[in-house]
């Protein structure tokens, strides 16, 4: 055994640090590893339904499987009130000040759409923060 095994655990250790440093001043980067826990790389639009369901839940504040308008500005508080409220508009499709789950799939199903490029039905790692970084220049 050459002493180069010895320290394979550790080099291991700090290349995934420095991976996930670099990648934390990337726009998205720690979102989509939250979408992708096992790191496959990609992402179904199952999987992202449902990690996406999660942010429904924690928006719906009083739990009854809608998201009115002041319970998203609570959770959008000292963002740009503008772009939480053209957030909101996007979501609430018959625009009558809730967002419902079907409003909320339907939204986040638009999205995924938006965001796999080649409509594989999958986004891959590149997609997603590629659309980030779009997003982020609009």
């Amino acid at each position: 055994m050459g002493p180069w095994k010895r320290y394979t655990p550790a080099l291991v250790l700090v290349l995934s640090a420095a991976r996930s440093s670099a990648d934390d001043a990337v726009p998205g980067a720690r979102m989509f590893d939250k979408l992708d826990p096992g790191h496959a790389g990609q992402v179904t639009l199952r999987a992202f339904l449902e990690h996406r369901s999660n942010r429904f839940r924690s928006l719906d504040a009083d739990g009854d499987g809608r998201v009115t308008r002041a319970e998203f500005a609570a959770a959008h508080a000292g963002a740009d009130p503008a772009h939480w409220a053209a957030s909101f508009d996007r979501f609430d499709r018959d625009h009558d000040g809730v967002i419902t789950r079907a409003e909320w799939d339907a939204g986040e199903t638009a999205r995924f759409e938006r965001i796999d490029a080649n409509g594989d039905g999958v986004v891959t790692r590149e997609e997603f923060l590629r659309d980030r970084a779009q997003t982020r220049i609009q």
